[in-house]
């Protein structure tokens, strides 16, 4: 297979019957234009991309900085009748708290639906654990049934046909 490619009919250049270029346009302006918007393209690509780094790193850090002193700053905790309640405090000491008193919980308590709620992270160790191999026992005993329920099936029908046969001379 041959290809040939026609720049000047490509380019939509166009000379005369002495060969000379008719117009303003020249491959070798038509080279450099296209070289050149390839440059500009990739320039700005690179712009871009470092423009983008740029940003993302200081408002990452201008983030940080705001979650940070909001972190330290006091809040007032209120009822859900907007009454205030207790002392103001930090929502790191909210949470240190909240985490102690998980930690150190000693029953189990049951929320407004009646679900069970883990007192500690052992209990929560526990019921997530108890969660995986209940799972995975219900699966297995489902697997267990099956097997057992196609082998007395099998064996009574060969029982069945053993014991219809017998005396029967086939």
């Amino acid at each position: 297979m041959k290809l040939e490619l026609d720049l000047n009919q490509l380019l939509g250049m166009e000379y005369d019957e002495d060969g000379e270029p008719v117009g303003r346009r020249q491959l070798r302006d038509e080279v450099v234009a296209i070289a050149a918007a390839t440059l500009v393209k990739e320039v700005r690509d690179e712009a871009k991309r470092s423009v983008r780094e740029t940003v993302d790193s200081t408002v990452r850090g201008e983030v940080r900085a705001i979650v940070r002193e909001a972190l330290s700053k006091p809040i007032q905790q209120m009822t859900s009748w907007g009454e205030t309640k207790g002392e103001p405090t930090t929502v790191l000491e909210l949470v240190r708290t909240q985490l102690e008193a998980f930690l150190s919980g000693t029953t189990e308590s049951r929320d407004r639906y009646g679900n069970q709620q883990p007192a500690n992270l052992r209990q929560l160790v526990e019921q997530a654990t108890r969660e995986v191999i209940s799972k995975d026992m219900r699966e297995a005993v489902i697997e267990a049934k099956a097997g057992v329920t196609k082998e007395v099936t099998q064996r009574a029908l060969k029982a069945a046909v053993e014991t219809l046969t017998q005396g029967l001379n086939v």
